[in-house]
C-alpha cells in the first residue's frame, strides 16, 4: 500500500503543492502591478476632480470612485490570496509531509518486524538445505536412521 501510495499520489500531490505555491507567487505579483494600476487611477481622478473646470469635475469624480470600488475589490481579492495559501495550499503540504513520513516509520517497522520473523525460518531453511546436502553425499542412508520412531 505504501508503495502504491509512494509511487502514484505523491508525485501528483507535490506537483499540485508546487504549481499552488506558483499559482500563489502569480497572483502575488499580479495584485502588486493592481495596487499601481489603481493608485495611479485614484491620482488621476482626484487631479482632475481638484483641477478640472467644467465637465472634467465630474469626470475626475467619476474615476475616483472608479478607483475606490477597484480598491476594495483589490483588497478582498488579496485577502482571498492570502486565505489561499493560508488555508489550502500550507496546510496541505504539511499534512502531506506528516502522511508521508508516517508511512515511511510504518514502512521501516513492518519491515524490521519481518526480519525478526524471517530471519529464523531463513537460518532454518539454510540448515535443512545444507544437512539435505550433506547426507545426499553419504549415499545411502542407513535404514536405522531413516526407520520411524515407534511409540511403544
Amino acid at each position: 500500500m505504501f508503495q502504491n501510495l509512494a509511487t502514484k499520489f505523491n508525485p501528483q500531490a507535490k506537483i499540485l503543492l508546487a504549481n499552488g505555491k506558483a499559482y500563489h507567487k502569480a497572483l502575488l505579483a499580479t495584485s502588486s502591478a493592481a495596487r499601481s494600476y489603481i493608485e495611479s487611477l485614484g491620482r488621476l481622478g482626484h487631479e482632475c476632480r481638484t483641477n478640472g473646470r467644467g465637465g472634467t469635475e465630474e469626470l475626475g469624480q467619476a474615476i475616483f470612485r472608479i478607483a475606490e470600488v477597484y480598491k476594495d475589490v483589490q483588497m478582498k481579492f488579496e485577502d482571498c490570496t492570502k486565505a489561499l495559501f493560508a488555508e489550502i495550499i500550507l496546510p496541505l503540504e504539511q499534512k502531506l509531509d506528516n502522511e508521508f513520513k508516517n508511512a515511511a516509520a510504518e514502512q521501516r517497522k513492518y519491515h524490521q518486524g519481518h526480519k525478526e520473523f524471517a530471519g529464523p525460518h531463513s537460518k532454518a531453511v539454510a540448515a535443512l538445505e545444507k544437512f539435505r546436502k550433506k547426507n545426499q553425499s553419504k549415499g545411502m542412508y542407513d535404514e536405522e536412521k531413516e526407520a520411524p520412531v515407534s511409540s511403544n
